[in-house]
């Protein structure tokens, strides 16, 4: 189960509650959104985490990622999760029509969708995506017939702030 959003007053008595519920079995893991490293160490300050968050779930795609909060969680052994895995569009940007994406998608012979999709597992951290077409949904799961190089990872990377 995850907390969303820290913004507002009961993130500390919301969190104990969910650690209740875990100690009472209710839940296996609980975790958090949208929170960025200022917002998790104040939910954890003084100890008030003695169950630490097993997931962050954020706004990331090739498109848009905070790189502070990505670094912050995995040095902290909390687990990122994108959510809007393709971003959507941000401004007037998207994967589905950025020249670079479509190059490495053309490289590999597969969708733009799935460089960005893959670009995300790659790197270690794991997503979650939406479609109610069948066809989106196969092509979305297919990650594992190509790998990104170095190089590739590295222009993906830069996407983000080239968006802004």
């Amino acid at each position: 189960m995850l907390m969303h959003s820290p913004f507002g007053v009961g993130c500390a008595s919301t969190w104990s509650a969910l650690e209740d519920l875990v100690r009472a079995r209710k839940l296996r893991a609980i975790g958090i959104s949208n929170f960025g490293p200022s917002d998790v160490e104040k939910l954890c300050a003084h100890g008030a985490c003695t169950i630490p968050p097993a997931v962050n779930q954020i706004d990331y795609s090739v498109m848009h990622h905070d790189e502070e909060t990505i670094s912050y969680c995995r040095a902290h052994n909390i687990t990122v999760e994108a959510y809007s895995p393709l971003g959507g569009t941000h401004g007037t940007h998207s994967v589905f029509s950025n020249p670079s994406v479509m190059a490495i998608a053309a490289r590999h012979n597969v969708s733009a969708a799935q460089v960005a999709l893959r670009w995300i597992v790659q790197r270690g951290d794991v997503l979650t995506v939406l479609s109610e077409s069948s066809a989106h949904q196969q092509n979305d799961a297919d990650l594992w017939s190509f790998a990104l190089d170095d190089d590739e990872i590295a222009v993906l990377g830069n996407l983000s702030s080239a968006a802004r």
